[in-house]
């Protein structure tokens, strides 16, 4: 892969940023947004090079394209803050707020301008440490969510895990084998697949071997 062309920072400056804005409806507008963040870039000395933008999309959501452009482009780049108006244009969702938050901050430095967060500073720095712990605690819940779930899962199966097996008429399909009945033709009429009756009459021949 190519390596990419760092951008020439205008001196004296405090070194490069990204923007990024987002907007719900397609009857609002990022404007002010692009605005403040350019306000900010000028006031403290940072040379704004882009600003990344998703407009009409919902903060619920988690596929943005403007952001995963963002989050894309950190890696390599020369980029050393990145600034958004607010942590909602990130995200409306605590779960995948924590998430953009740690993978914007393992490549830069980040500043909430309404939030007044920015990891440069002391505060900005504890308040990434929580950040953190946050992130952790709902991976941890999770995986603590999915064992439960499996454990459950077993206990009220019999120890068996994976899909549910179909249930289907093993007299019909026993009487419609005896009386000339394909497999396929089975299948179809009984709503499973043939592996499934494979496995059915091979239990079946096996059993009555024993019995015999």
């Amino acid at each position: 892969m190519a390596k990419r062309k760092r951008t020439a920072v205008p001196e004296p400056c405090n070194g490069v940023a990204v923007g990024y804005v987002r907007c719900s409806t397609t009857m609002q507008h990022v404007q002010h947004q692009i605005d403040s963040i350019r306000h900010y870039c000028t006031a403290h000395d940072y040379h704004l090079v882009r600003v990344y933008r998703d407009e009409g999309q919902s903060g619920v959501k988690d596929d943005h394209k403007g952001l995963a452009e963002l989050i894309e482009y950190l890696p390599g780049s020369s980029c050393d803050m990145v600034v958004v108006p607010a942590f909602d244009r990130l995200s409306r969702s605590i779960k995948h707020l924590l998430t953009v938050v740690e993978q914007i901050t393992q490549h830069a430095s980040l500043v909430s301008i309404r939030d007044s967060f920015d990891t440069t500073s002391a505060m900005g720095q504890a308040m990434l440490a929580i950040f953190a712990a946050l992130s952790s605690l709902e991976r941890n819940a999770l995986i603590e969510r999915t064992k439960s779930g499996i454990k459950t899962a077993r206990a009220t199966r019999d120890g068996r895990w994976g899909r549910p097996e179909k249930q289907f008429d093993t007299l019909r399909t026993v009487q419609m084998r005896s009386e000339g009945a394909s497999l396929r033709e089975l299948a179809k009429a009984v709503g499973v697949s043939l592996g499934k009756l494979h496995e059915f009459f091979h239990k079946r021949d096996c059993s009555e071997k024993a019995c015999s």
